[in-house]
């Protein structure tokens, strides 16, 4: 799958930081950007560059999907991404939680990306495998008018299971 950048490395890095979030597992460094763009630089040294390069290829796959941030750059030699702000974490309520399950479905369903989840390894996709719908609301965003959106696809428990 193709991807076409729509800002340029040189003008990304040029944009001031509105406000840094918590680093996160994978993550060096997160940072919110005027323009509501995320600059999302992940540890790099291995198992990092790995999931670097699943988050690029699950939001690659997405492109054409409005429930997930959308890929804007990305530089491989930093391991550096940017991305749509997909707005606030969510509160934990059964409506929102309702809301989460209802988008994963659609990733399930009509792009063919998953998240498994398994008791035993969730990197290993065998017969104990399930596809997980409940989503952790830290990796979720909530804009004003209450859409859910889906971000951090680095995981290795997301999978692309069919082409789109």
């Amino acid at each position: 799958m193709s991807f076409t950048p729509s800002k340029s490395l040189e003008e990304l890095s040029k944009l001031k930081i509105i406000k840094q979030f918590n680093n996160g597992h994978n993550a060096n460094s997160v940072h919110l950007l005027e323009g509501n763009i995320i600059r999302k630089t992940y540890k790099n040294k291995k198992p990092y560059t790995q999931y670097f390069n699943k988050e690029i290829k699950v939001l690659t796959h997405l492109k054409d999907c409005k429930y997930v941030s959308k890929l804007i750059n990305y530089n491989p030699n930093n391991l550096t991404l940017y991305v749509t702000y997909c707005g606030k974490k969510p509160k934990r309520t059964y409506d929102n939680l309702k809301k989460i399950r209802k988008v994963a479905k659609k990733l399930h369903k009509n792009f063919g990306v998953v998240r498994y989840y398994n008791d035993s390894d969730p990197r290993i996709i065998n017969k104990g495998s399930r596809v997980q719908y409940d989503i952790f609301v830290p990796n979720t965003g909530i804009n004003e008018k209450g859409k859910i959106t889906f971000f951090d696809f680095g995981s290795h428990n997301w999978h692309i299971i069919k082409k789109h």
